[in-house]
């Protein structure tokens, strides 16, 4: 084994006690999602329907991890009772209203599901896959049946089930590191890399996903961050069995938006030599 690599598996395996840690190790995955070349394709409308097109899927089952934490950390039986963490329960509460109902663009309320199928029906993207998927789910089909029928994409089925494995059968503390690390303190980040390119190419059609990406920024940046943090820190304690665990599950988060990302972009480039043919 040469020292590089025995370096890297010294760091793989190096002790984890809080989300610091978390973040130390899983440093170069993060890096790999948010400097992800694919936010540089997005320099034309027909790139951004293609992306818009796998993405919409994380845009739904961000809300399974959220609603399975909801259903963790809050109380939304009858008769109620006081939640164990007050905090932990105001920060998923107020992440929920403002995923279940933001402010809308024209004013008025809606939720950022709607307001993402509402921008790509604005791009030119096609909504036919996504929209059946959330109907066959909303009539009570299994979910990896519905992605079948829906005809969703490989790559973002595999993204889909993996998020619902989590919601299933994770911990409390894997689902919130995987939605910590995830989506929470990493969507904004990766959003800035995308407003980025949206922004400097101004391409018409895209003033809806903008507005989107714009939002999610606003909502997940500031106070959310260390909200989320101390969600975890209060799941995991001191136990180091559950911050190996929620590291564990933060690396699984972070290598299947890779994985995305990568197949995006691959679908993308593939689009793109089509189209010059």
């Amino acid at each position: 084994m040469t020292q590089q690599s025995h370096t890297s598996k010294q760091i793989a395996r190096a002790p984890c006690h809080s989300w610091l840690d978390i973040e130390r190790n899983l440093a170069e995955l993060r890096e790999q999602a948010t400097n992800h070349p694919v936010y540089r394709l997005l320099n034309n409308v027909r790139a951004v329907q293609v992306f818009m097109e796998y993405h919409c899927y994380p845009v739904t089952d961000f809300m399974c991890l959220l609603k399975s934490l909801q259903a963790r950390l809050t109380v939304t039986s009858v008769p109620w009772f006081p939640p164990p963490n007050a905090e932990a329960a105001r920060f998923i509460n107020e992440i929920v209203v403002a995923e279940e109902s933001d402010e809308a663009r024209d004013g008025g309320y809606i939720s950022h599901y709607t307001m993402y199928i509402n921008a790509m029906k604005s791009a030119g993207a096609d909504t036919t896959a996504v929209e059946a998927f959330v109907e066959y789910v909303r009539n009570r089909q299994h979910y990896r049946r519905a992605l079948r029928h829906a005809k969703v994409p490989q790559p973002a089925q595999r993204f889909v089930k993996s998020t619902m494995e989590m919601c299933l059968v994770g911990k409390n503390h894997e689902i919130a590191s995987c939605f910590v690390f995830g989506r929470e303190c990493l969507i904004p980040d990766m959003f800035l890399e995308m407003l980025t390119t949206l922004r400097d190419h101004s391409e018409p059609g895209l003033d809806d996903l903008v507005y989107y990406v714009e939002r999610h920024i606003e909502v997940d940046a500031g106070e959310h961050g260390p909200a989320a943090r101390r969600m975890l820190e209060y799941l995991c304690g001191d136990d180091a069995r559950r911050w190996r665990q929620a590291e564990d599950a933060a690396r699984t988060a972070l290598t299947e938006r890779k994985r995305l990302w990568d197949a995006i972009e691959k679908a993308i480039l593939r689009d793109q030599a089509d189209s010059s043919k």
